[in-house]
């Protein structure tokens, strides 16, 4: 029996991380039976009523980390697209799937980094891939396939959340950094120095601003444990990195242009996108928004009122995620979404979780241009580490 249990439970580990694994290479498929594999391996590995008995303890949170599956349901009530809405349902089970594993099993730190270290080492392997792949594409004149968009056809991910990974992924390196014996640190730093090099390649603007985030928060953390010299020098690296920003790469990769080959102000088409969303949002409920299916119903023809025929043809999502969510679930969602964000960051201080809360800070960060969970990799990434992160710090 004791051995029965043993092997249940490392499957279900093995499964767990599996489902971080396969997310940042191609094919959502490979993801997403990696996650029914998680789903069968967890209802085989404690009893039910142990698990029950878990969740009802924390019945209220399971609750908040599950309301975006519970909003999506109670969305198609009165939405008028079924279709799409189902379909949205379908994209929303992740945030009903994490918190109920995550909530149910006793997670320790050590598996809590373990799950973080394979995440992380996958992020680098698939990264290599891609690499690879567009460098033997380019020696054979076939294309060049090394930067922006052509680089997230090879990776078959959008350059934003592929960016997103990435960035998880120094943030775990660059935390390890000061637990590790300085052969490794020089190893992991070499790691970063080629993850950094990736998001150049990937030219992801907002990438600039959570790779800052997350170096002002390990040195708020280390401030007692390197020499004042590191911290200036972590400081100047902070500030560099923001330089980025004016190389011809990232400049390039942000001269939009209208469907006429009219060159358009990135920051000037933002405000007027997010300006026919706002006016979008006034004109549908605004306590529980426009539905699980017609989020984006008369959204498009409104980007026409404000002249931004690049959203039109394009069909852009409101690319903001606060705006995004108020859209499909007002503020009553929004509210939903500030408070997840807010209570994981408080569970964070209070446990002096730092790496958590870089993650958590890196999720705000992106929100802010990019509705990440309009897509699979978003909404898996997001529900995964929120619920890993709380549930790990209730324990400890």
């Amino acid at each position: 029996m004791n051995v029965l249990l043993v092997n249940n439970k490392s499957f279900f580990y093995w499964s767990l991380t599996l489902v971080l694994m396969t997310l940042p290479f191609p094919k959502y498929s490979l993801n997403s039976m990696s996650m029914i594999l998680c789903l069968l391996a967890w209802i085989g590995y404690t009893p039910f009523k142990k698990k029950i008995e878990k969740i009802r303890t924390q019945l209220p949170l399971f609750v908040l980390l599950s309301s975006f599956f519970w909003l999506s349901l109670l969305g198609l009530i009165y939405t008028k697209n079924l279709d799409e809405g189902f379909m949205n349902l379908k994209q929303s089970l992740p945030f009903f799937i994490f918190p109920l594993i995550f909530l149910s099993i006793d997670l320790k730190k050590k598996d809590y980094l373990k799950i973080l270290k394979y995440f992380s080492s996958s992020v680098v392997l698939a990264s290599v891939f891609a690499l690879i792949k567009s460098l033997l594409i380019k020696i054979n004149n076939y294309g060049d396939y090394l930067f922006f968009d052509q680089l997230a056809i090879i990776l078959e991910k959008h350059t934003t959340y592929f960016a997103l990974f990435v960035i998880i992924a120094i943030s775990y390196f660059l935390f390890e950094i000061k637990n590790s014996k300085w052969k490794k640190s020089i190893c992991f730093g070499a790691i970063i120095s080629f993850l950094l090099l990736m998001l150049y390649m990937l030219s992801v603007r907002i990438s600039v601003l959570g790779l800052i985030s997350i170096g002002f928060i390990y040195l708020l953390q280390c401030k007692n444990k390197i020499s004042s010299a590191k911290q200036l020098s972590l400081f100047v690296i902070c500030c560099l990195i923001s330089l980025v920003y004016l190389s011809p790469n990232f400049q390039k990769r942000f001269n939009s242009k209208s469907p006429e080959g009219v060159e358009i102000s990135d920051m000037g088409s933002r405000v007027i996108h997010w300006k026919a969303v706002l006016k979008r949002i006034g004109n549908e409920n605004l306590f529980f928004g426009s539905g699980t299916g017609d989020g984006h119903t008369g959204l498009y023809e409104e980007y026409l009122k404000f002249n931004f025929e690049t959203g039109f043809f394009n069909k852009y999502n409101a690319h903001n995620q606060y705006l995004e969510t108020t859209l499909f679930f007002g503020i009553t969602g929004l509210f939903l979404l500030l408070l997840i964000l807010y209570k994981t960051i408080v569970k964070c201080i209070q446990v002096k979780d730092m790496f958590g809360l870089s993650i958590t800070i890196v999720f705000i960060i992106f929100m802010i241009t990019e509705s990440i969970l309009e897509r699979h990799s978003g909404t898996v990434i997001f529900s995964y580490l929120i619920s890993m992160i709380i549930s790990n710090k209730i324990r400890k």
